[in-house]
């Protein structure tokens, strides 16, 4: 397995818990035999040189994690400079795409955001998961939020509309867009039920065959940010299947776009526009 991470100005203690996370249930599956190896590749988007990096923190907390805090022999690590921001999708290509990552010609690929923490036993189970279903491509877990309420990472295509309301609108407007908000986060079931006809799946947590992410090719790198995801959802899923597996679990403490200020609004709104060029505009 080979682990994509990208860090850019992220949150230190949160990328040190998912990467501690992170071993836990890599351990894990190694000890059920679910695993051989695993690498970890994490792609620091700022700016700068080697000298910068070390001042970031990341490769220290990296490297405190995985070799000196009781190393395990089955995981490598390493941390790559893009030297800009090139993108979160194509900041994860790059690392999946490495020589080092391609040599060891992994059979799985897990795309995880620096604030997502696993549950032990959150990678056996995509893996098992993975191995008994022949005809499923890419599992997304079952997501909560830190304080402990449901969060919904399967999607139905969005709309103009909904995308609008459920980002910008104040909280008087959402109350009358109830019903298209249940629709957007597939509330038609449970958001810990099982289901096997996922169409779009948030970016934060995903574990997929090896395969099919090359025959993919990867994050659409016209994407810089937002909706590289939903892209990559749509692509999988129109040739293969994505499921939803209750017993594979993470707490993710992501937030919304129009909270993080005007720059990321605009990078939303220009990459949703491009997502509805390519896949259909709904309204």
């Amino acid at each position: 397995m080979v682990v994509s991470m990208v860090v850019y100005q992220s949150d230190k203690d949160l990328f040190r818990q998912t990467l501690l996370s992170l071993k836990a249930s890599l351990q894990h599956a190694f000890s059920t035999h679910c695993l051989q190896s695993a690498r970890v590749v994490v792609v620091d988007n700022a700016p700068g040189t080697n000298e910068s990096a070390h001042n970031n923190g990341y490769a220290e907390i990296l490297n405190t994690v995985f070799t000196d805090a009781k190393p395990h022999p089955a995981i490598t690590h390493t941390l790559i400079l893009s030297g800009r921001n090139i993108g979160y999708g194509a900041a994860n290509n790059l690392a999946q795409n490495d020589p080092a990552s391609r040599a060891i010609q992994p059979e799985y690929v897990l795309v995880l955001n620096p604030d997502v923490t696993l549950a032990e036993d959150a990678i056996r189970s995509a893996v098992v998961h993975l191995d008994r279903h022949t005809a499923t491509a890419m599992v997304t877990p079952v997501a909560t939020f830190p304080d402990g309420s449901p969060q919904y990472l399967v999607k139905a295509h969005p709309s103009v509309g909904t995308l609008a309301c459920r980002g910008f609108a104040p909280a008087w407007l959402r109350t009358r867009c109830v019903r298209r908000l249940a629709a957007y986060d597939r509330m038609d079931s449970a958001f810990d039920a099982p289901l096997f006809d996922a169409e779009i799946v948030s970016g934060c947590c995903m574990f997929m065959r090896a395969d099919a992410w090359h025959q993919a090719g990867g994050f659409d790198e016209k994407f810089f940010l937002y909706f590289e995801d939903f892209d990559l959802s749509k692509r999988i899923a129109a040739v293969s299947r994505i499921d939803r597996v209750p017993t594979c679990r993470i707490t993710h403490a992501g937030g919304n776009a129009a909270a993080k200020g005007n720059r990321h609004v605009w990078l939303f709104v220009r990459s949703a526009a491009r997502f509805f060029n390519k896949h259909g505009w709904r309204w």
